[in-house]
């Protein structure tokens, strides 16, 4: 009976060692950790899902029971797993060639200790051409949307189409209002970009409506006109806005030749016409002119909330000679305008004239008869004296 139970024990033994000869295969212990990805930090605005496509140059962190390794996407799409061989998984989402590795690894490993991870992502190659300042193919990390793309490439020229960006994606053509996107900040309409995409900004059609956006620093950047946007969204379009901080109001001169003013808590709510000119006015000149019966005729620097009487006392005002019902307005429009108070509003670039008293006018006047009659008595002595 002894005898019996110690067979017995030995041929469990002898038919489990298959068994624990097949685990310690699957166990190696003496494989090194492949780590060939960079360890830098990936900055993106959002977690990758599992809707990635996998392409040339992405890494794949390969865990398999108490060994992990990194695999890299060739040039073909594929990918090449120890001990089983090459997978293809380029063109395909994260979640299907996770599933497809997983399985593979089945085979040899034990599936519920076989585990995939995006290690590192590829590089996108992305054409951009058209009205931009450097055309060129750009590398950049996967997660760059096109407006940033476009600002890389150096932003759009003063000719473009900011409207109508094109997205050549595939055999497809996806039509981006840059513009818009820049104005809402909407990135639901700025797309991220994929391996194989260009994009092409297209000049303004000339023979469309149009907005001329004069710059400060000189020239001036066509806009294709859009009945829906306002003053402050061109200006922010030409990058004006942020050099605009000794300005004082806008001047938006129309396709007949009549300007007028808009001040700068307006420019959100005015929308220009087709053929309108836009421009700072008062940047650069934050001077307001005084002359006319003052003592000190000449600029005086803006202030607000001053008046025209401000303006009057601060230049010295003739109390003797000066009317001071009689005062005018230039604005720097070229309207020129009688003052009913002196308490109206000034603007940067205005000149304020205060004319002289009518007994003024009457002074100057005998003053100068007085120098005529002067002068022809002069020359009548003169012809006298020498006869």
């Amino acid at each position: 009976m002894r005898n019996r139970l110690l067979f017995l024990a030995l041929l469990l033994l002898l038919s489990a060692f298959p068994l624990f000869a097949e685990k310690a295969a699957a166990l190696p212990q003496d494989k090194p950790v492949i780590a060939v990805q960079s360890l830098e930090p990936i900055a993106l605005e959002e977690a990758v899902g599992g809707d990635y496509l996998l392409g040339p140059g992405d890494f794949l962190n390969i865990f398999v029971e108490n060994h992990n390794y990194t695999v890299q996407v060739g040039p073909d799409g594929s990918i090449t797993l120890e001990e089983i061989g090459p997978l293809q998984v380029g063109g395909k989402t994260f979640a299907d060639a996770r599933e497809q590795i997983v399985g593979a690894l089945a085979g040899k490993y034990h599936k519920e200790y076989c585990f995939v991870s995006l290690s590192k992502l590829k590089r996108v190659a992305v054409p951009v051409s058209g009205a931009v300042a450097r055309p060129q193919v750009l590398r950049v990390n996967w997660g760059v949307r096109l407006s940033e793309a476009v600002a890389l490439a150096g932003g759009t020229l003063g000719a473009a189409d900011d409207h109508r960006v094109e997205l050549r994606r595939g055999g497809e053509t996806r039509i981006v209002n840059l513009m818009d996107v820049q104005r809402k900040g909407d990135l639901s309409q700025d797309p991220v970009l994929q391996q194989g995409d260009r994009i092409f900004v297209p000049w303004v059609d000339r023979s469309k409506p149009q907005v001329i956006v004069a710059l400060q620093a000189g020239g001036v950047v066509n806009a294709a006109w859009n009945e829906e946007l306002t003053v402050e969204d061109y200006l922010a379009w030409a990058g004006e806005l942020s050099n605009s901080s000794d300005a004082r109001f806008v001047r938006l001169t129309h396709s007949d030749g009549k300007s007028e003013q808009v001040e700068l808590a307006d420019i959100g709510k005015r929308k220009p016409a087709a053929g309108d000119r836009i421009e700072f006015d008062g940047a650069g000149n934050n001077n307001v002119y005084v002359g006319g019966a003052v003592h000190a005729a000449g600029p005086l620097p803006y202030q607000p909330g001053w008046k025209v009487v401000d303006y009057v006392k601060a230049a010295g005002v003739m109390i003797v000679a000066a009317d001071v019902k009689r005062v005018k307005v230039i604005k720097a429009t070229g309207e020129e305008k009688s003052v009913s108070s002196i308490e109206e509003p000034v603007a940067p670039g205005d000149f304020i004239r205060l004319d002289k008293a009518a007994i003024e006018y009457v002074k100057d006047w005998a003053t100068i008869i007085t120098a005529v009659i002067s002068v022809v008595y002069t020359i009548v002595l003169i012809n006298e004296t020498t006869k």
